[in-house]
This record gives C-alpha cells, structure tokens and sequence, in this order.
C-alpha cells in the first residue's frame, strides 16, 4: 500500500526510518485484518516537534465554503442580522464557513500528530481594516494577533480551542505579519521550557495576502513586512507552511510563497477550499513523500497503512503461514530514501501479540476500519473514488502551484519587491 504526501523541493536530506513495532522474529495468530506494524519515519535530526497552527480570521473567512462541511443538511448562505442598533454580515452556518474549513484542517493535522513527542500552540491573526474604516461588526480594539493556546502536550485543550474560534466572529484584514510574529513567540516559549532538541514548524492558513499593517493601498510594504518576519522565522531555523485557500490567496501568492521559500516550507495551494481537509489529511510535517509496506514473501501490500503528519506510521499486514519477510520503503521530499526488512512469523498457537499501550487505540481504529471493509462490499469501490480525488487534487495543487510561482514573479515586478528568483522557484 502506497502512501503519498504533498511534497516540494527541499535541500536533499537523510531519511530516518524506524521499525518500532513488532519485534524481529514476533509469532502472530492469524487474521483476516492482518498483524499490526508500527514505526517511525522522518527527515529530520529532532526526534521532538513544536508547532504553531496559525489561522487566519480576517472578515473574509466569513465567506461560505458552499459545501455542508458539517453534514447538518444545511450549506451555510450569507445574511445580514440585527445586533441593537447595527447589522452584521454573517452566515447563515458557520460551520460551512472557511474559517470552519481552515479549522477543521487544522484539527486533521493535530489528530496526526502524537502528543508525547510533540508541543502544539494555536494562534490566530486578522486585524483591522485600513486607514481606521472599519467595516460593520469589526472590533479595532482587538490586538491583530492572538495565542490562544501557548505550546502544550494536551491536545485535547487544543481541541477546544479549535470548537470555540468557530464562535468567535471574524473581522478585519489579514495581518499575516502578525501571525508569524506571535506563533515565533510561542514557539521561543518552547524553546525555552524544553529540556532537550526539537524541530519548530509553524502551519499558517490564510484566504488572502496581507493587507497590513499599512493597509490595502500599501500592498509592497505589507508584503515586505511579512517576509522580514519569515527571515527571522528562517534565523531562529523555524520552518512556514502555507496553505493558501481560495481564488484571493492564489491570485496574490507572493507572499505566501516568499514566507514558505526564506524557511524551507511548503506551499500548499488549495484553491476550492471544501478540498482543504483532504490536503490536510496528506500533509507531512517531516519531509516525506511516500510509505509503503508489503510482505514480499506473499507480494501482498499493507491492507491498511496510516502515516501520520509527525512520521509515525501504523499498518496492518496480512500474512502466510510461516515465515513473512515485510519490507519497509519511505521516500522523503527530495528523492531520497530508506528502506528496512524484518520478519514475522503467522503461528496458529502463537499467544495474542502485546501492543504497546501509545498504541492501542491506533491499532483499535485500524482493526475497526478493517471490520467496516470486511462488512461493505462496495467499499472498494468508495475508496477507488476517494483515491481518484486525492490525486486529482494533488494534480490542480501542484499546476496551481506553478501558476502561483508565475505570478509570484509577475506580482514581484509590480511592487519592486527584491527577492531571489530562484528562491522563489524560477
């Protein structure tokens, strides 16, 4: 079974992989799902993560997704409504808004990460829109960024916090600035409270470009001071990702793609932003491209193969009777690779393998989504058409990834911005 992420030049770099579970040599009962494997597989030298998810809650992610991303039947329409003596532009579901979308991205990535290997903070950013003209229902008073959750393990507070910014209307301009400033600051908070190594990865989504802090009519210079802020970001070896969403984030990427460009990230372009969950759902955070596990003894695949956005990876392999040769391949961003063998043994009498208890609950949900493809005979079918999406969504990313990069350029010129052409992938 093979397993490919969203991938971007990088520098060329070693890849890390890991057989963590079972042991060389393991008997195994036979069964129809398949024995569980796990490991870990990364680029990086930092075993430890420390992410920000910054979310951009500017007036325009008011805007509907026109899907019912929270299948309450209902697909979110704009209205005006009454509050005293004002009207507020709002809509009719937030939850089909793209702030939901960027929210429930958001919640993806943090279900694929583990929490004892990593910190996560949860910062958003908007501000107020230009030269003191605010529009109905903007709050000029609130500060343009804000850490709504400083670094932590507990990511179930993240997941509050993720439910309640839903309820907390959106206002203003798109301070992107702002944001990388704050989340740098949460993550120096890491640093500092950290007893060992850790890679910092700061995960930004915006429906827009920056519009401050001078405003709309100073596009260069809102520009210029969010990519001053990706320097210092890129000083402090803090990687950006990007996931551009919608039509006003394409049409003016340079930003975006100078910020992901000066650290090292990705630009993740996902114009339709219903698609936003499914590209997150691909995203890794440490350089790979692709997973695959197959019993070369058999020729079988992984029936089930998750990869995690940290590497982590966890699968279900079916087995012959006897010995089985199980080969492990990852491909990283750039090319390179790492491949590992180890044997197992399927043995009618072999007693019920331990799993590790971290891992219990992953391989719970392993076996339960292969009960549900035991049960659905048109579940084949289903996952062919969902297979079929992702990559034609990996396919509109990666020429509106192109399309960026060339207007990017065109937008460079425009505003006299001077930044490396090659850096900006020309």
């Amino acid at each position: 079974m093979l397993i490919p992420t969203l991938a971007q030049s990088a520098p060329r770099t070693s890849v890390r992989l890991d057989i963590q579970f079972p042991k060389p040599g393991s008997e195994y009962r036979p069964s129809r799902c398949g024995s569980f494997i796990a490991g870990r597989a990364t680029t990086l030298s930092e075993d430890r993560l420390a992410v920000a998810l910054v979310i951009d809650t500017s007036y325009s992610t008011l805007e509907t997704t026109e899907q019912d991303l929270d299948g309450d039947g209902e697909i979110g329409v704009p209205e005006t409504r009454r509050v005293g003596q004002a009207f507020h532009e709002t809509l009719s579901d937030l939850d089909d808004s793209v702030l939901a979308a960027e929210i429930g991205a958001a919640r993806k990535i943090l279900q694929r990460l583990n929490p004892e290997q990593t910190r996560v903070s949860l910062v958003r950013f908007a501000g107020p829109s230009a030269g003191g003209r605010e529009r109905r229902g903007d709050h000029p008073e609130r500060r343009p960024a804000e850490t709504l959750l400083p670094p932590t393990h507990d990511f179930a507070s993240i997941e509050n916090a993720l439910n309640a910014l839903i309820a907390r209307r959106p206002y203003g301009g798109t301070h992107m600035a702002a944001g990388i400033r704050e989340a740098m600051g949460g993550l120096q908070l890491a640093d500092s409270e950290d007893d060992g190594d850790h890679a910092e990865r700061i995960v930004l989504f915006t429906d827009g470009f920056p519009t401050l802090p001078f405003g709309p009519a100073q596009e260069a210079a809102n520009v210029r001071a969010t990519i001053d802020q990706a320097k210092l970001a890129a000083e402090n070896a803090t990687t950006i990702d990007v996931f551009a969403v919608g039509p006003e984030a394409l049409g003016r990427p340079l930003a975006a793609f100078a910020v992901t460009r000066e650290t090292g990230g990705q630009l993740l372009p996902v114009r339709d932003p219903a698609d936003l969950l499914m590209a997150a759902a691909q995203f890794s955070l440490v350089g790979l491209r692709s997973l695959q596990v197959r019993n070369t003894t058999s020729g079988a695949p992984a029936s089930i193969l998750h990869l995690h956005a940290d590497g982590y990876w966890f699968g279900l392999i079916p087995l012959a009777p006897g010995s089985n040769e199980i080969e492990v391949r990852v491909e990283g961003n750039d090319g390179e690779s790492a491949q590992r063998s180890f044997m197992i043994v399927s043995n009618e009498d072999a007693a019920a393998a331990a799993i590790p208890p971290q891992w219990v609950d992953e391989r719970n949900s392993l076996l339960a989504l292969c009960l549900r493809k035991l049960r659905e005979a048109r579940f084949a079918l289903e996952a062919e058409r969902v297979e079929r999406t992702r990559k034609e969504l990996l396919l509109r990313m990666e020429a509106e990834r192109r399309r960026a990069a060339s207007r990017a350029e065109a937008q460079r010129k425009e505003l006299e911005i001077d930044v490396d052409s090659e850096r900006m992938g020309r």
